[in-house]
């Protein structure tokens, strides 16, 4: 295993090597997010804004949508920048002030189902 310790990052090998990397990590995203949908069940759009107060917060990101109603209050940017998104599809938002992170689900924050349309 490599470790950022052992990469030379002005090293045109090291770019190279990140690259990779991260067109590996694009390449496996996709069957993950099929079998993910695998699992969870339809949400509708109607049903998505529904959540949209404090108190029963969902967003849906990418199509999966997301209960991040307990992460409301630890979430970095704070609660209104997690209320613009309520309800409703916050990809682009996400998208916007998350240029290098994903969603990781967990104890705070639960997948929901996948958007569709209705």
């Amino acid at each position: 295993m490599i470790s950022s310790g052992d990469l030379d990052f002005s090293s045109p090998q090291t770019l190279w090597y990140l690259i990779l990397l991260f067109l590996g990590i694009l390449a496996t995203a996709k069957p993950l997010l099929q079998e993910l949908r695998g699992r969870l069940r339809p949400v509708t759009k109607s049903e998505l804004q529904k959540h949209d107060k404090k108190s029963d917060l969902w967003i849906a990101v990418d199509g999966v949508v997301y209960d991040v109603t307990k992460y409301l209050h630890t979430h970095p940017g704070g609660v209104s920048q997690l209320m613009r998104g309520a309800g409703k599809d916050a990809s682009v938002l996400f998208h916007e002030a998350h240029t290098h992170v994903g969603i990781m689900c967990g104890e705070f924050i639960q997948s929901k189902g996948f958007l569709v349309e209705g």
